[in-house]
């Protein structure tokens, strides 16, 4: 019963330990892009100061991790990878702070509706915000 248990509870856990990118796109943004030169995600860049060849802008992003870390290489690489899919070259982060957030509390329950677990989520979400960008070629 207690490894049912589990295994139904696990997805839960899973979908609040986890991060989000979001793009939000400036009006002529569009991911068609013919002359995109990076070959993997690998490649895609990540600035805290003004990058120094020209660029431009093409929307922001925003980075949220619910586990209220900035500084883990496993979000760099998440980043990356959703940045290399949007075909931007890079992003340059504007801020990051660590918030409070108002607590989630999970309940699963059996199919008689009585509660089996709860789980209460982090209070903390780190939440960083940048620019994306592709070098002017």
């Amino acid at each position: 019963m207690s490894v049912r248990v589990l295994l139904l509870f696990l997805p839960f856990v899973m979908l609040i330990r986890c991060s989000t990118v979001e793009f939000l796109p400036d009006y002529d943004y569009t991911e068609e892009y013919s002359g995109y030169s990076k070959s993997n995600w690998k490649e895609v860049e990540i600035f805290i100061d003004r990058p120094k060849k020209p660029f431009r802008i093409l929307g922001n992003v925003v980075i949220r991790n619910f586990e209220g870390s900035l500084t883990s290489e496993k979000y760099s690489a998440e980043l990356k990878k959703e940045l290399f899919r949007l075909k931007l070259d890079g992003i340059w982060i504007a801020n990051g702070k660590v918030m409070e957030v108002d607590p989630i509390l999970i309940r699963t329950e059996n199919s008689q509706g009585v509660p089996v677990a709860f789980y209460p989520a982090a209070r903390e979400m780190g939440k960083v915000s940048g620019y994306g960008f592709r070098y002017k070629r």
